[in-house]
């Protein structure tokens, strides 16, 4: 629905959009205080101000949703990025550890660098199990 033609009816629907109560709302978009909570209930019971209402509060309602979506996306991201570090920073460590260690390790244990040992097994037969 486009902005109302009536300045003070369209800030009238904005703030009732924002939150203030219908009274509060009526004053502050320049009504005279005197009988601001039956001026509120007249513009309420206009159509067309209630649904700019609604269309401004569903409007407030997705910028909110969409913020709260972004600062979970990033506050994710920003885990994920911490995560990668460390792992990072671990892999480093043990690519380190495996060059220094390597070639000990390929000559003292059973397996040599990688540390995997691989038994073959027969059967009773002979046969590998």
């Amino acid at each position: 629905m486009p902005v109302l033609n009536n300045a003070k009816h369209e800030q009238f629907a904005l703030a009732m959009a924002s939150g203030l109560t219908p009274s509060k709302a009526y004053i502050r978009a320049g009504f005279s205080p005197r009988g601001a909570r039956a001026g509120a209930h007249r513009l309420l019971s206009n159509i067309d101000v209630a649904a700019r209402v609604l269309e401004a509060q569903m409007t407030i309602s997705n910028e909110v949703i969409a913020g709260v979506i972004t600062r979970q996306v990033c506050e994710r991201n920003a885990r994920l990025a911490e995560w990668q570090a460390r792992w990072d920073e671990m892999r480093d460590a043990l690519d380190a550890i495996l060059a220094e260690r390597g070639e000990e390790l390929a000559t003292e244990v059973a397996g040599g660098a990688t540390g995997f040992l691989r038994k073959e097994l027969k059967g009773l037969l002979g046969d590998p199990v």
